[in-house]
């Protein structure tokens, strides 16, 4: 009752407070109740819908960054933050609150990196409640061998790839993290916000990811390994897969020699 005097507006609450009609304005009063209960079921229902979009958990989800081809390569002083790595990776958020991802080939040599549909192989990463940096993005890999190919990035020059981010209630760092030729790189830290359940791997995203590794009976830890882009990860699960298809052959010979 609290709940619908506060919805409601003034001029329906006023009907609690009157009396029995006389005469034939007696018919009216059942219609008034009636409508007023409509109205309160209404708002109630609108209610508990507004709650449970406010409440409601954000997965975490993949990676979709993709490759702005109309950017024009040119020397951005934001990545000049360490001259020893061979690539550089800054990010900053757009006007549309999308990050803008740039990556520096800061060598002098031509850097070939892999792309995925027209994506670079890059994860977000945030700090949790204790200040270490977890995964809030995870790579799902295509199985189609035409989704990838070699990008050749000239020296010193610079591409740009955008991907989303997230909002929520969780105010805390961001960060990209690359995975090239076996190695980690990471971006400046920027801050912004995300949903704590986005630290969380659900069964539907494992699912999603593969991560279970039923089909080919990979360990889960190598796949977390695998879809987190974390080093010598590629690696473990292509052993484990050998391992799995040596089995299957020896099991199909030796059924044949029966």
């Amino acid at each position: 009752s609290l709940i619908f005097s506060v919805y409601l507006p003034t001029s329906v609450t006023k009907f609690r407070h009157f009396t029995k009609p006389a005469g034939r304005y007696a018919t009216y009063l059942p219609t008034v109740r009636l409508k007023i209960m409509n109205l309160r079921l209404k708002y109630f229902f609108l209610l508990l819908i507004s709650l449970k979009l406010c409440s409601q958990e954000i997965d975490m989800k993949h990676n979709e960054n993709l490759i702005d081809r109309e950017f024009i390569s040119k020397d951005l002083s934001q990545v000049e933050n360490d001259s020893s790595q061979k690539i550089l990776i800054f990010i900053q958020q757009s006007a549309n609150s999308d990050y803008e991802i740039f990556l520096k080939n800061n060598s002098i040599d031509t850097l070939s990196i892999l792309l995925q549909d027209e994506s670079i192989k890059i994860i977000q990463e945030a700090k949790d409640q204790k200040g270490n940096w977890k995964p809030i993005e995870y790579w799902k890999s295509a199985w189609c061998g035409n989704s990838y190919y070699t990008e050749k990035i000239a020296p010193y020059v610079t591409i740009k790839s955008i991907s989303k981010s997230y909002s929520g209630n969780f105010t805390t760092l961001i960060r990209f993290k690359l995975l090239h030729n076996n190695k980690n790189y990471f971006s400046n830290e920027i801050a912004g916000n995300v949903n704590l359940s986005q630290f969380k791997l659900t069964e539907k995203m494992k699912l999603d990811s593969g991560i279970t590794g039923e089909a080919f009976r990979i360990k889960e830890s190598t796949m977390m390994k695998y879809i987190f882009l974390e080093v010598d990860g590629a690696k473990d699960f292509m052993n484990e897969y050998n391992l799995w298809v040596e089995a299957r052959k020896k099991k199909y010979e030796k059924s044949i020699k029966k």
